[in-house]
């Protein structure tokens, strides 16, 4: 078990290995308390195991005007066990924009200035048409008004553009230099930001290097100022085709005051920074995560790889880049561009803390499931995704500190406050539970906690009752002789006495003075218990209870459970008693007591009174006699009874005459008899006279008529054959044609002699 060697204390045994558990118990005699959970379970009563936890304090439901939840977890770390919970972002339809720009007025952005003047009305309109709660603010920046950033003779000062080729002083104005100015807050006033763009100057410095990163902290800082609002996206749009100066340059003005990260704009909304020096890379992304600014840096191809390495310094904040034109003519192209990739991109990124370490796994969609990854692309308005966030505390903070806030923010959509508590210290060793100088330490000679003494100085031993380190040592009390092993090999010698190891299993207990003894070398029996369940283990052997004999307590002595119910006899006569338990003598009688014979007759009868008794509730038993007679018969009623192979169907009248019982018998594994009764008797019905008489009567119509039918058909028959008979005999006679001499033919013939023919 790898946690034994973290026993030291209940603190050290939880902060060790995460599946490291402690025992608490006071009598607790196993070799040791930290144990891995699944050896610690079976042999103590009271475990205790820290179990990191995340609960969610705050998740408000997603709409158009929050795109993350929940707002704020709080989670208990345990060293190397993760707290898990989950992110879900939302990106909203016509979620407030604050738009910034922020520009660089540089004589040389003077073509970049009047396009943007004439693209203005077109920049409103497609960021409307984005999100109809945008507003607008512009802000612009040159250089530090001091040598050798610009020219300090008079002339120079009030007119820097001046000895520019291009530049036309009756055709141009150019203000003076100054450093950062906040020419228009933010505002959802559309006509007043176009006016106040309209009006702008170009200016001028000496040196290529602008203070672009001066002016973008001042736009970060001064939220009051610059007019940002709580609930929307805060968009700064960047643009200059010049290098930056960073920490350290103001030195050459002989500035040496460190940029203190605070704004300093005047009523009037400028910024003129020659009291202190320009803010760090790590100065400026500080502010701009803390206060969510998005940066996007629109700048000349130049310069492009300059700022791609200012970006590479922001990382964690959602900054972009896009290469400007040389007159900005694209600069609406990129402002598009920029806010699709910024509300189509959800990106998790974390505070740095020593002690934790966290992981994201990306649910960007049912099919795309990103392990270890912290972001998600192309998501659409209002598609949900989620992550799943791990933290764990890989050590305990140094003392005093027991919690520790940070961050997780979602550049463009929110963030989440994260507020992690160390369990670093057994609740059991906390307040009162501790117990100074308890009686259970030797009087009073240690601090009880956890189930352990903690000793006091010059105290030793487990219960701190050793009063030198000698004694602590001293094993010749732990041995039977002098050639013994110390404590039999199954315990520790602290100050004369053996403190016995328990089976890691926990099954079973080692004790005696030198250990010698224990309970689970005994026999084992019935279920593979020890000592069958009907005795203890000693040193000795099994010692039985009462009633029971053998060496492993499994013979019953009493021979009650031998006698038949049926017979009222040792086993039926049928076979012998052997610890409580009936030999049969052949395999004809079988059971419990040799009184279960499938094949002899008599088995349905034998049974008849104790499922009339038990299952209708009537017969020659009375109720005392049912109990006492068939207490040994298991019996079940169904509503309809099948046999199975093997069983006999039992068909018996009850006492009374007028139902039958229909049952069936089997024997049970444990040699009980199980009788399975159907609950609906089989009565017979009384005989229906009207149906009898009329089926008489219609039996005897029925054979007249069909002795009759049968009569015609024989009659028809036979006149049949003899009119056959008939036709052949006449046919076969023939007939001469005779005349009869007595035949006178009925008419006669006479003429008139007085008629003479005509001639």
């Amino acid at each position: 078990d790898r946690c034994n060697s973290y026993a030291n204390s209940c603190a050290s045994c939880m902060n060790s290995d995460p599946e490291c558990a402690w025992c608490s118990d006071e009598n607790y005699r196993g070799s040791s308390r930290c144990r891995l959970l699944r050896n610690m379970q079976p042999s103590c009563s009271n475990v205790l195991q820290h179990v990191s936890q995340a609960n969610i304090s705050s998740r408000p439901t997603l709409n158009e005007n929050v795109q993350v939840s929940p707002a704020t977890v709080d989670i208990n770390l345990r060293v190397g066990q993760p707290a898990q919970f989950t992110i879900e972002v939302q990106p909203a339809a016509n979620y407030p924009v604050d738009l910034y720009y922020l520009m660089d007025v540089s004589f040389s952005m003077r073509d970049d200035l009047d396009i943007l003047k004439n693209v203005v009305n077109t920049i409103v309109n497609e960021m409307r048409s984005l999100s109809n709660r945008s507003n607008f603010g512009f802000g612009t920046f040159v250089d530090k008004p001091i040598a050798p950033f610009m020219d300090p003779s008079n002339y120079r000062r009030q007119v820097p553009c001046t000895g520019f080729p291009d530049f036309d002083p009756l055709r141009m104005v150019c203000d003076p230099t100054y450093n950062y100015f906040n020419a228009m807050p933010v505002t959802g006033d559309v006509n007043k930001f176009k006016s106040r763009l309209a009006i702008q100057n170009i200016s001028s410095n000496l040196d290529s290097p602008e203070s672009g990163l001066d002016a973008l902290l001042q736009v970060a800082v001064c939220a009051e100022r610059i007019g940002w609002r709580s609930d929307a996206r805060h968009i700064v749009i960047y643009s200059s085709d010049s290098n930056y100066h960073y920490s350290g340059d103001g030195k050459l003005a002989g500035i040496t005051r460190p940029n203190d990260g605070q704004c300093r704009i005047n009523s009037g909304g400028l910024y003129n920074g020659i009291d202190m020096d320009y803010p760090s890379l790590r100065q400026l992304r500080d502010k701009l995560e803390q206060f969510q600014i998005l940066p996007v840096f629109a700048v000349t191809k130049r310069t492009f790889s300059e700022y791609q390495k200012l970006q590479s310094s922001l990382v964690g904040i959602g900054s972009l880049l896009g290469e400007l034109s040389s007159n900005s003519s694209n600069i609406i192209e990129i402002i598009k561009n920029s806010y699709q990739t910024l509300v189509s991109t959800v990106q998790l990124f974390s505070t740095n803390s020593n002690n934790l370490n966290i992981n994201f796994d990306a649910m960007c969609d049912s099919n795309d499931i990103r392990k270890g990854s912290n972001n998600c692309t192309n998501v659409g308005i209002g598609k949900k995704v989620t992550f799943n966030v791990s933290v764990t505390a890989m050590r305990c903070p140094r003392p005093g500190i027991s919690s520790e806030e940070f961050k997780i923010r979602i550049p463009g959509f929110g963030e989440i406050t994260v507020r992690a508590k160390f369990v670093c210290e057994c609740s059991c060793a906390l307040g009162q539970a501790a117990v100074p100088n308890s009686e259970r330490c030797s009087l009073g000679n240690g601090t009880y906690a956890c189930g352990v003494c903690m000793c006091n100085p010059g105290r030793f031993g487990n219960l701190c009752q050793c009063d030198s380190e000698a004694a602590f040592t001293d094993t010749s009390a732990c041995r039977v002789n002098s050639t013994s092993v110390l404590c039999s090999n199954r315990g520790n010698c602290q100050c004369g006495s053996c403190y016995c190891r328990q089976p890691q299993s926990g099954s079973g207990q080692v004790f005696g003075r030198y250990c010698e003894c224990d309970d689970f070398s005994c026999p084992r029996g019935v279920h593979n218990l020890l000592c069958s369940g009907n005795g203890r283990c000693t040193c000795s052997g099994c010692q039985c209870n009462p009633g029971w004999s053998q060496l492993d307590c499994s013979c019953a002595t009493s021979t009650a459970s031998c006698i038949s119910s049926i017979s009222n006899t040792l086993c039926n006569g049928q076979g012998t008693c052997e610890c409580g338990r009936c030999n049969c003598n052949s395999t004809i009688y079988t059971g419990r007591a040799c009184d279960y014979c499938p094949t002899c007759p008599g088995i349905c009868v034998a049974n008849r009174e104790c499922v009339e008794c038990k299952v209708f509730g009537s017969g020659p038993y009375s109720p005392a006699e049912c109990a006492t007679r068939c207490g040994d018969v298991v019996i079940t009623t169904v509503s309809t009874l099948s046999v199975n192979p093997g069983q006999e169907r039992c068909i018996s009248p009850r006492s009374n005459g007028s139902c039958q019982m229909i049952y069936t018998h089997s024997l049970l594994e444990n040699g009980t008899m199980l009788l399975v009764v159907q609950e609906s008797e089989a009565c017979p019905q009384p005989p229906n006279i009207a149906a009898i008489v009329a089926g008489t009567v219609g039996g005897v119509i029925g054979v007249g008529i069909l002795i009759l039918l049968i009569w015609k058909f024989l009659l028809i028959l036979k006149e049949r054959k003899e009119f056959n008979e008939f036709e052949s005999q006449r046919k076969k006679e023939k007939w001469n044609a005779n005349e009869n001499p007595l035949y006178e033919p009925a008419t006669r013939k006479y003429e008139n002699p007085m008629y003479a023919r005509r001639v």
